[in-house]
């Protein structure tokens, strides 16, 4: 169950980062590469398409961010179910998984869905706001009606773009993806891998085929993460997905990858070594 809606996540996550980059490059074909070389100044990618990629390590970083907190840290969620009685919690957060995952992901439904639910229209409202700068915005919608409605009235506006429709999609995913993961006990936690660590197919999956690689896949290391494996107490679930470069690559790595986002790769790797490697199917 948990990586069936951890894989629902990862496809519509590369669907909606297909869209930002497709159309991106369509209003400004340099733009998005500046836009992606701004968060991404060492990369250089194999292959222009492989920018499609950036998107989703984009995407994924800010959507993530707090997901080992019961509410996303969210500062207007309050946590005292989730500490005063963590086994009703849990079973709360397996009720909302079913019930969301039952809902369609239509315009009409989901606009039902955030006008019901305060925590998880708080959500979209904060992760929009990250995911979706300004900048971004003005060039894919052309005005800040969005972000407008959202600042400033608190609610979702009526006249819905596409872009922002599948961007709801993502973050229902996410915030499904989540419940699920807050009724394991303990919960299911998530890992990064590391930039600059060499490839190991024990924690990290490859988006790219081994021919777009100079080298094989045991000399590459990795450039960025573009999402984050998931584990269950000692078996790794889903391994964390990354994009690899060749290890002969001259690359100059940033060290400031947020502590709250990954786990060290040797604790994983060990706990890989401990028991064997299941795939949870359940």
């Amino acid at each position: 169950m948990l990586e069936t809606a951890v894989q629902n996540l990862r496809t519509e996550t590369a669907s909606f980062s297909e869209l930002l980059y497709v159309t991106m490059s369509a209003k400004d074909p340099e733009g998005g590469s500046s836009f992606v070389h701004e968060f991404l100044p060492q990369v250089c990618f194999q292959r222009r398409v492989h920018e499609k990629y950036a998107w989703e390590y984009w995407i994924s970083s800010h959507l993530f961010h707090g997901f080992e907190n019961a509410f996303f840290g969210l500062p207007h969620l309050d946590m005292f179910n989730a500490v005063s009685n963590p086994e009703r919690y849990r079973a709360d957060c397996f009720l909302a998984f079913q019930e969301m995952s039952t809902k369609s992901s239509s315009t009409d439904e989901m606009a039902q869905t955030i006008l019901q639910c305060s925590r998880f229209r708080e959500f979209c409202r904060t992760k929009f706001l990250q995911v979706i700068t300004s900048c971004l915005e003005h060039v894919l919608f052309g005005n800040f009606y969005h972000s407008c409605a959202i600042i400033a009235h608190g609610k979702f506006p009526s006249n819905v773009h596409h872009v922002f429709h599948r961007f709801l999609v993502v973050a229902k995913a996410v915030w499904i993806l989540h419940k699920l993961a807050w009724s394991f006990e303990p919960p299911a936690r998530i890992f990064w891998a590391t930039p600059a660590m060499h490839y190991d197919g024990a924690i990290m999956e490859s988006v790219m085929a081994s021919e777009d690689l100079e080298k094989t896949y045991d000399l590459a290391k990795v450039a960025f993460v573009i999402a984050p494996g998931f584990c269950v107490r000692n078996t790794i679930v889903r391994r964390s997905q990354v994009y690899l470069i060749s290890e002969s690559a001259n690359v100059k790595f940033s060290g400031d990858v947020e502590e709250s986002q990954m786990l060290a790769a040797s604790s994983i790797h060990a706990m890989a070594q401990v028991s064997t490697i299941q795939r949870v199917t359940t």
